[in-house]
C-alpha cells in the first residue's frame, strides 16, 4: 500500500496492480478447541522474533512496572525465534520458545492484547491475524495502513513506562482499540489468487 501510494504520484493508477500479502487463517472454533491458553486469560501476548530491535525487553520491563504494587497481576506470554539473549525473565513473563503457526494462533485468539513495540516496523503478519481474529493490538507507528484504520493503536515510542501506561489504558477501555474499517478481505488467499490471475491475464492479452 505504501509503495502503491508513492507510485501513484508519478504513474497513473490504471497501470499499477496492488496485490496484498495473502493471509492463511484457521477456523476460530478449531483454535479454541482444547486450547489450554483459554484457561490462562487474561494475558498480553508478543509473537515475533525475540530481538532487541523488536523491543521485547521494553515490553518485559513494562509488564514488571504494571505488576508493581498491585494485587492484579498481568501475565505476558511471548514466543518466537530467539535472536538476542534475554536477561533473567521476571515472574509473570513466560517465554514459550518458537511455536508453529497453528499454536501461535491458539495463543493469539485467547489473548486480551497483542503488543509489538518494535523500534521500526513494516506490516507484520501477526497484526493482520489479530485484525482477522478481532484481537486488539498495540504496535509501533509508521505503517500507513494501520495508522489510517487504527490511530488509537499506535505506539509513539517504546519506553517501558509509556508502554505500561498504554497497556493499562487498553485494558480499561478495550473498545477504544477495535475497528472494523480495515479491508482484511483483501488479504484472503482466494482474493490474492484472483488478483494475480488478473495481472497475468492482462500480460497475456497484451
Amino acid at each position: 500500500q505504501f509503495c502503491y501510494s508513492d507510485l501513484a504520484e508519478i504513474i497513473h493508477t490504471s497501470k499499477i496492480s496492488l496485490i496484498y500479502s495473502p493471509l492463511r487463517t484457521f477456523d476460530k472454533d478449531s483454535l479454541k478447541h482444547n486450547n489450554n491458553f483459554l484457561t490462562k486469560a487474561p494475558y498480553i501476548v508478543f509473537i515475533g522474533t525475540i530481538s532487541k530491535n523488536k523491543g521485547i525487553s521494553f515490553l518485559i520491563d513494562a509488564v514488571k512496572l504494571l505488576n508493581q504494587n498491585t494485587q492484579e497481576k498481568y501475565t505476558l506470554f511471548f514466543c518466537g525465534e530467539l535472536k538476542d539473549p534475554l536477561n533473567k525473565i521476571p515472574q509473570n513473563c513466560i517465554y514459550l520458545g518458537s511455536l508453529d503457526n497453528f499454536n501461535a494462533m491458539k495463543l493469539l485468539v485467547a489473548a486480551d492484547l497483542l503488543v509489538l513495540p518494535s523500534k521500526t516496523e513494516s506490516h507484520p503478519r501477526v497484526i493482520l491475524e489479530s485484525i482477522f481474529y478481532n484481537i486488539p493490538f498495540l504496535t509501533t507507528s509508521g505503517v500507513v495502513e494501520l495508522e489510517k484504520h487504527f490511530p488509537e493503536n499506535m505506539l509513539e515510542n517504546i519506553g517501558s513506562e509509556y508502554i505500561a501506561t498504554r497497556i493499562k489504558d487498553h485494558l480499561n477501555d478495550p473498545k477504544e482499540y477495535s475497528s472494523t474499517s480495515y479491508p482484511i478481505h483483501l488479504h484472503h488467499i482466494n482474493t490474492v489468487i484472483g488478483q494475480i490471475f488478473r495481472v497475468y491475464k492482462s500480460l497475456i492479452n497484451g
